[in-house]
C-alpha cells in the first residue's frame, strides 16, 4: 500500500510490518526523484498489506524531512541526514512517533543504492517481509 501525506508523525504502522518513508527535503525535480516518483505506486502495491510506503506532498517535503531530522539521531547519522542532496528511504517497523534507533530496519541513501534497493524491495516476496 502506499500513501501521501501533509506530516509523518501521524503514520501509524496499524497491521503492516513495516513502514517505508522516503524522505526530500526539497520539492525539485531530478532524474532520481521522477525515477521514484514513477515507482512509488507499483512499489506500494507489491507490499500489499504487509507493508505502507509513504511520501510527503511535494509541498511538504521540507516539513516531513524536518520530523525526520528532529528525531534523536546520533551525530554522525543526523549529519549524514543532513548532508543529503537526494531522497533516501528510511524503512521502520513502529508507528513514526514512537520510533527510534533501534526500530530502524534499513536505511538506504544516495540514487544507485535507494533504486537498487527499491527494485530489491518490490521483487522480494510478500511473505518475507515478515
Amino acid at each position: 500500500m502506499s500513501a501521501k501525506v501533509s506530516s509523518f508523525e501521524r503514520v501509524k504502522i496499524g497491521d503492516f510490518n513495516y513502514v517505508f518513508f522516503l524522505v526530500a527535503w526539497m520539492d525539485y525535480a531530478t532524474p532520481l526523484v521522477e525515477e521514484l516518483g514513477k515507482q512509488i505506486e507499483p512499489f506500494g502495491a507489491d507490499l500489499g498489506v504487509k507493508g505502507l510506503v509513504v511520501e510527503a506532498f511535494k509541498k511538504r517535503t521540507m516539513e516531513t524531512f524536518e520530523e525526520v531530522r528532529a528525531k534523536n539521531w546520533p551525530e554522525d547519522f543526523r549529519k549524514r541526514i543532513e548532508d543529503a542532496q537526494e531522497p533516501f528511504m528510511l524503512i521502520i517497523n513502529k508507528t513514526f512517533g514512537e520510533f527510534n534507533m533501534t526500530d530502524i530496519r534499513g536505511v538506504s541513501f544516495g540514487s544507485p543504492i535507494l533504486k537498487a534497493n527499491l527494485a530489491r524491495f518490490t521483487r522480494c516476496s510478500v511473505g518475507s517481509l515478515t
